[in-house]
């Protein structure tokens, strides 16, 4: 399975990935924490998981829209997501809440 996380780099997000690694998935992170978001594809990789990291504003709905059209295109499906991003600096935006079943 290919689950998108988004917030993924640090927190609830960054433990998420690392037991959805362990369970046998594709983890695509999606943050804007670059160095924390590669720091958890290596420890998602280094325990024999799979994992890449995307710069993505999750607040921005056209990044969003651009990274799951990828990731579907890449990796033939895209199977979940566990959205989890946090704005220290912002009000939360809902882009992904304009997402709806079957879009990609």
């Amino acid at each position: 399975k290919v689950i998108l996380v988004t917030g993924g780099s640090t927190g609830i997000g960054h433990a998420t990935a690392k037991v959805l690694g362990a369970e046998g998935a594709t983890v695509i992170i999606a943050d804007v924490q670059d160095q924390e978001g590669s720091n958890t594809v290596r420890m998602v990789c280094d325990a024999g998981g799979q994992a890449e990291y995307h710069h993505v504003d999750v607040g921005d709905y056209e990044q969003v829209r651009a990274l799951v059209t990828q990731v579907a295109e890449t990796h033939g499906s895209l199977d979940g997501a566990f959205n989890m991003p946090v704005s220290r600096d912002r009000p939360p935006r809902s882009s992904m809440c304009r997402w709806r079943i079957g879009t990609v």
